[in-house]
């Protein structure tokens, strides 16, 4: 009905327009009517403003299921004769064009099985500690130092802090201190038993009784099975074992009140059992012993040891709701200053590092040795939406492909009275069907693949992966994703066309410069997989240089067994004779750890120049060694002489690094100088060549050996090793034998361990390792996926131009004038994508590879090899293709055609 009162008078504009859009054309004047009379009665009667406000009120009353379903709209929405019609025909169209379908529906599995396990990893990697109750506000303590303008980042800190700065910050009522140990031994005692032993390379912690208070792991299955968590950690000589620990020792969880030998010196006794800690967390936690047996075990003088630090010693803590963290290691700092010496409390500082980045800041690392940066999160991220793309593009590419093949079909629809939203929904349901294949396909194969590569991806899978409600929601989301992104430009293009013009097939799908929208796609989609190979073959080569890095000292045929502590210098000189004696046993060496490797123990001391007062502290990393040592690793002298057998703890042998640091100008001026070490004088005899002590990822490290026997932790025995390979293993099974052997009659009751120095060295950069064989794995699936697209869309071209292909060949036309018709065009676009990509890649692997302290040079063919392999990849799928129809019989195309 007109509204032709004043404007003053007129009900609001938008409520009108909603009750047109919902109410049915044979309803809307009668309803209208009737609300505008009783908006002017209200006027009068109410007033402007409230009877503008129920004149809105009334329309949306009338928004109800019997007005709106009989709207005009309703019928195709909820016509289920039509949504019939469209599946029948969407799965007749699957059929009938199989080879597209199935090229289809195999990019779209293998795009999602991808995208699936990426999910999966980034889920698990991004869920460490994010459990705990308070994990916003729980914070590591860690370690800064600045020495000579260079930062050095470590987790330990001194024992004493967390007790000082919990008694001296009154803010602070929640903070714990815990010591993880690696290969430590456990020794089951029971009467009218022999003693079963047994030797943990992992888990063992000195934890407080506030630890739990702190890390509740809420939400997960952990729980305590027996024992009292206020109290099962406080005393001295108490452990707490996880299930799987005390099932290993006692076969049973009725522990309480039993009891372990700690490395044959402490008695400990069970106080609780608790579940096994979930595999997302930092702290891989197995064995708890009490931090008051720590503090036992250690001595007054090293918990009260300001200066030297460990860094498997570590302090959380829980900052307070409102509490400013900046001002928190303000307050740290205070406390530490009053404890140590001005030049200490300056070069080295305690900050506060949350929760969440203890998994990923390489810098500082955790009790897992295993980091993963945000900068990969995201890579993987970036990767599955990538493949999301992959697959989109190539679904575009075939269904506007077949757009002219199916022209006609949509033509006598639209003739026939198909509204354009109905040939859609047509388009739509097709594009469904296939995705749902796909998904159904993708579900079946995530599992399988899921199971085979888990040591890959790190991901601990202990369901199937249909029963995680977050695998339905990722399905779920992909397969409307991708359906509308892959499904509705094509649907939307079919339906654009008009009748005759469909019927004709007088299309153009040029969108610029006369650029089709599939050349455009395909650029994209090859250069996006050039990126990612281009990327994955760099960082090969970079995994590679750290593989093959001189690491200044010499890894190969070296087996490490650790000894027990205590053992007396007589035993270890008895074990040294019975190795040497043995003919594939060349050298021995004790020390306290390893000259580098990611799995050995590190201790940071401090040092100075006696003859200047005015020189600062260095922390360098302290190694106790013998006077084999430097012969058996071929790390070599610069200057001075090594140690003798009579060596003393007064000598010191000091790398380049720390020698310059010390501010000698050259190896030769630092001979039989004097250094202050732990406040005792100590004679410089020997400066060697720098070694990675750490991985070469980071910058050399500063680092001092001394002779301290009570200190020597490990054996180094050096094997000659046969250069055929058979020789070469049956020589090192009867070395190992006869090591292990003489290791019980010399340590009886120790359990033995050994490992090989080039595998603990190698750990260093296995992250880094296993991120490159995942991206060499996506590599090889973009590859594929690029390959089936170009064959789905090269076979349909091929198909519709065999009569042209008939008629070149009976002109004369060669096979190879025939493959160059259908692969030139190709070849150009990849090689345009090849132009677009490299700077691309070089501009992200430059940033990347700035993340190591030494790497490879980018040379030009790390980038044209890629480039050629994956031009010469595509060549072969576009040449295989199109061979039938070269080859074909041009008489037997013509008389079909």
């Amino acid at each position: 009905m007109p509204n032709n009162r004043p404007n003053t008078y007129a009900p609001p504009r938008w409520p009108q327009k909603v009750l047109a859009w919902f109410c049915p054309a044979r309803l809307y004047e009668t309803i209208s009517g009737d609300l505008l009379e009783k908006f002017e009665e209200e006027v009068v009667t109410l007033g402007l403003k409230k009877a503008k406000r129920n004149f809105t009120w009334n329309v949306l009353r009338f928004f109800r299921p019997g007005i709106v379903l009989r709207n005009k709209m309703s019928y195709p929405l909820f016509n289920t004769m039509l949504w019939s019609s469209f599946v029948k025909s969407a799965g007749r169209n699957v059929w009938k064009y199989k080879t597209n379908s199935l090229v289809n529906i195999l990019g779209l599995t293998l795009g999602i099985v991808c995208t699936l396990i990426i999910a999966m990893i980034i889920r698990y990697e991004s869920s460490f500690d994010s459990y705990h109750s308070t994990a916003h506000n729980i914070y590591r303590i860690v370690r800064v130092s600045q020495v000579e303008g260079q930062t050095e980042y470590r987790t330990g800190v001194v024992n004493p802090l967390a007790t000082i700065i919990s008694e001296e910050i009154p803010a602070l009522k929640n903070i714990t201190a815990m010591s993880y140990h690696r290969n430590s031994q456990f020794d089951i005692i029971e009467a009218k038993k022999n003693t079963r032993s047994f030797r943990e390379d992992e888990g063992c912690a000195f934890v407080d009784s506030s630890f739990f208070e702190i890390f509740d792991f809420k939400g997960t299955p952990f729980k305590w099975l027996a024992g009292n968590q206020e109290s099962a950690l406080t005393d001295p000589n108490t452990v707490v074992l996880t299930r799987s620990i005390a099932e290993k020792y006692f076969q049973s969880l009725d522990v309480l009140g039993r009891t372990l030998k700690f490395e044959k010196m402490l008695d400990l006794k069970v106080t609780g059992v608790i579940e096994d800690l979930p595999s997302n967390t930092d702290f891989p936690f197995k064995v708890l012993i009490s931090y008051a047996t720590f503090q036992q075990f250690q001595g007054d003088r090293f918990m009260t040891e300001w200066h030297a630090v460990s860094d498997v010693h570590q302090s959380y803590l829980v900052l307070p709701e409102g509490t400013d963290k900046v001002e928190m290691e303000r307050q740290i700092a205070q406390v530490h200053a009053t404890h140590v010496p001005k030049e200490l409390s300056e070069m080295r500082s305690y900050m506060l590092q949350p929760l969440h980045e203890v998994h990923n800041d390489p810098r500082f690392g955790n009790y897992n040795l295993r980091t993963v940066t945000p900068q990969s999160i995201w890579a993987l991220g970036i990767i599955g939406g990538f493949l999301l793309i992959m697959v989109c593009i190539n679904f575009i590419n075939l269904s506007t492909a077949h757009a002219i093949t199916r022209s006609k079909g949509i033509g006598i629809r639209k003739v026939l009275g198909s509204t354009r939203w109905q040939v859609v929904g047509q388009s739509m349901t097709e594009t469904l069907l296939i995705i749902i294949i796909a998904t159904a396909i993708a579900m079946l194969a995530s599992n399988l693949v899921l199971s085979q590569i888990q040591s890959l991806t790190r991901a601990k899978i202990t369901h199937a992966i249909y029963a995680d409600p977050f695998i339905w929601i990722c399905l779920v989301v992909l397969a409307v994703a991708i359906t509308l992104l892959a499904g509705l430009y094509p649907a939307l293009s079919l339906s654009q066309y008009r009748p005759i013009q469909a019927i004709k097939n007088t299309f153009d799908t040029k969108v610029r410069n006369g650029l089709t929208l599939r050349e455009i796609l395909l650029v994209t989609q090859f250069t996006i997989m050039q990126i990612l190979i281009i990327a994955t073959f760099i960082a090969v080569k970079q995994m590679h240089f750290f593989k093959n890095v001189d690491m200044g000292f010499n890894k190969d045929a070296v087996v490490n067994v650790e000894v027990p502590q205590g053992t007396s210098k007589d035993k270890l000189d008895a074990f040294q004779n019975d190795m040497l004696s043995f003919s594939s046993i060349d050298q021995v060496s004790f020390s306290l750890t390893l000259p580098s490797g990611l799995k050995r123990p590190k201790w940071i001391w401090e040092i100075r120049r006696k003859d200047d007062n005015g020189s600062e502290n260095l922390g360098f990393e302290y190694q106790s060694v013998d006077h084999n040592y430097l012969d058996l690793y071929d790390i070599g002298l610069l200057a001075g002489r090594n140690f003798t057998e009579s060596s003393d703890r007064d000598q010191i042998i000091i790398n380049q690094t720390l020698s310059s640091k010390l501010g000698f100008t050259t190896p030769e001026e630092a001979i039989d100088k004097k250094v202050i070490v732990m406040d005792e004088t100590i004679t410089i005899i020997g400066v060697i060549q720098d070694i990675y002590t750490n991985s070469v990822k980071n910058e050399l490290a500063k680092v001092a050996l001394m002779v301290w026997p009570d200190n020597y932790r490990l054996a180094s025995i050096k094997l000659n090793i046969p250069d055929d390979a058979s020789a070469m293993y049956d020589d090192l099974e009867q070395s190992l034998a006869y090591i292990e052997q003489k290791w019980n009659n010399h340590f009886d009751g120790s359990v033995f361990s050994y490992s090989f120095l080039d595998d603990n060295v190698q750990a260093f950069y296995e992250e880094e390792a296993r991120i490159t064989n995942l991206f060499q794995v996506f590599s090889l699936v973009f590859l594929v996926i690029g390959c089936l697209g170009l064959y789905g869309l090269v076979s349909f071209i091929a198909q519709k131009k065999t009569k042209e292909v008939a008629v070149r060949k009976v002109l004369g036309a060669s096979i190879s004038q025939i493959l160059l018709l259908f692969s030139k065009d190709y070849m150009k676009q990849i090689a345009f994508a090849f132009v677009i990509a490299v700077p691309v890649a070089y501009y992200f692997m430059s940033e990347w590879l700035n993340g190591f302290a030494h790497q490879i040079i980018l040379h030009w063919w790390y980038f044209v090899l890629p480039g050629v392999f994956v031009l010469f990849t595509a060549l072969l799928s576009v040449s295989g293709t199109t061979w039938r129809s070269a080859i074909a019989n041009p008489t037997e195309s013509l008389r079909n055609e």
